[in-house]
């Protein structure tokens, strides 16, 4: 058996998601692969979606978010009720991440089984960014206070736990902290930037290998501030088998 991978060790959960993979957008370097894993919605579905806009027209326009819960998850009215059953029920998520492993695992079981785009994804936020990242970002003279008082990562984050272990750790992507994580590195073409001015390359999946140059790439959104205001950091992304264990 392989020895844990040290950089999970490194890191504090900051949530378990349900994504769709989608192929690699026209604009992307083709050298990144064919389908992307990532943790930003730009790059992928989150089926959290489904009852974040059940909810908010439930008392509206139900018959919007059944055709697009069809058209984007294959579910049908159905199982949109209950999914939507099954959120409100729920003691183990933060409004749209999962805080353990399993019922994003059961999720993939009851609604997505027969789909070969699902990948369920962790991510771990390194120890070395945890403070700042509570605190909302770093000290002047940076903007201050672009995180809301609401942050469901942070949250997670809070609960000060490990990431589930079994995983594989695929390595640090860079998301854009604004009221939630939402953009990620490659949404903003920074991957190309980093190779030319950092030179810090992707590895096979499109993600940066190591926390020292995650790091790096880091510092260079922050002195550059041509990137997407808000708080850039590392996240480690590590993704999991669909099937419950045992």
């Amino acid at each position: 058996m392989a020895p844990p991978d040290a950089r999970l060790s490194d890191c504090v959960l900051g949530g378990y998601s349900v994504m769709l993979t989608e192929r690699r957008p026209d604009w992307a370097r083709a050298k990144l692969p064919d389908r992307i894993v990532s943790r930003s919605r730009c790059l992928g579905q989150d089926v959290s979606d489904v009852w974040l806009d059940a909810y908010r027209e439930r008392d509206g326009d139900m018959e919007t978010v059944y055709a697009q819960a069809q058209a984007r998850f294959g579910l049908d009215r159905t199982a949109v009720d209950k999914l939507c059953r099954w959120y409100q029920d729920g003691q183990e998520i933060e409004f749209d991440v999962f805080t353990e492993l399993p019922p994003a695992q059961v999720i993939v079981r009851d609604f997505l089984a027969g789909r070969s785009d699902v990948a369920i994804i962790g991510i771990g936020l390194p120890r070395v960014y945890v403070q700042e990242f509570l605190a909302g970002g770093p000290p002047q003279p940076e903007p201050a206070g672009f995180v809301d008082s609401f942050n469901p990562v942070m949250e997670v984050v809070k609960r000060d736990v490990p990431l589930a272990s079994g995983g594989t750790v695929l390595g640090f992507e860079l998301l854009v902290d604004n009221s939630g994580l939402s953009c990620s590195w490659l949404c903003n073409g920074i991957d190309r930037v980093a190779e030319e001015k950092p030179g810090i390359e992707t590895n096979a999946v499109g993600l940066i290998e190591s926390l020292d140059e995650a790091a790096r790439v880091v510092t260079h959104i922050r002195e550059d501030g041509h990137a997407e205001p808000g708080l850039w950091l590392p996240w480690l992304i590590v993704r999991y088998e669909r099937t419950l264990a045992g």
